[in-house]
């Protein structure tokens, strides 16, 4: 009773789902990870499509989380059945946490070598445009932030004489002449 267009992927997301469904993105957590001990986790297959979806959307693991759950088109390319939720974002954080950051860039780098392979990316030009603007800038010495300090330690002592009155003892330092 649902419409179809709620569960349609868009042309980029489908593109994406036809690249991971090579299974040289799995290889390296399968390969390393692949252990049937302690509690189930979140599938591979889920959690590198969860990713995607997080740096697609560029959003946090808290969003990614509630944003999955709401839209059954995301679900439906993270391979999560319509009737349970997508993993909680702690769930998320402990299991890139786990992985670790080589694999999470080899991941990467098999992503990319199939985008290239595919002729999605040919990868090798980069077109960058900046604007430069001239800049005076003055980095302070040592000397001066020291000056500067003592100058603000000096002005909080006054400051606090002025409202304590006879009870705060004066300094018996004289003051410099600059």
């Amino acid at each position: 009773f649902l419409p179809k267009t709620l569960f349609e992927l868009t042309p980029e997301l489908a593109e994406i789902d036809r690249l991971l469904q090579n299974p040289v993105f799995e290889e390296p957590i399968v390969n390393k990870f692949n252990t049937m001990l302690g509690r189930p986790t979140v599938p591979v297959r889920v959690f590198i499509r969860m990713m995607v979806l997080k740096f697609y959307l560029c959003i946090s693991f808290e969003d990614l989380s509630v944003v999955v759950t709401k839209t059954p088109m995301y679900k439906r390319f993270c391979h999560i059945p319509m009737d349970l939720e997508a993993p909680t974002d702690t769930a998320m954080m402990k299991i890139t946490k786990k992985y670790g950051d080589e694999i999470i860039e080899q991941l990467n780098e098999n992503f990319i070598l199939e985008l290239r392979k595919n002729k999605v990316i040919k990868g090798r030009k980069v077109r960058i445009d900046s604007t430069v603007i001239e800049s005076n800038i003055a980095y302070p010495t040592d000397a001066e932030l020291l000056f500067k300090g003592v100058q603000k330690l000096e002005n909080q002592m006054t400051a606090v004489r002025e409202q304590c009155g006879h009870k705060v003892r004066k300094s018996t330092k004289k003051k410099r002449k600059r």
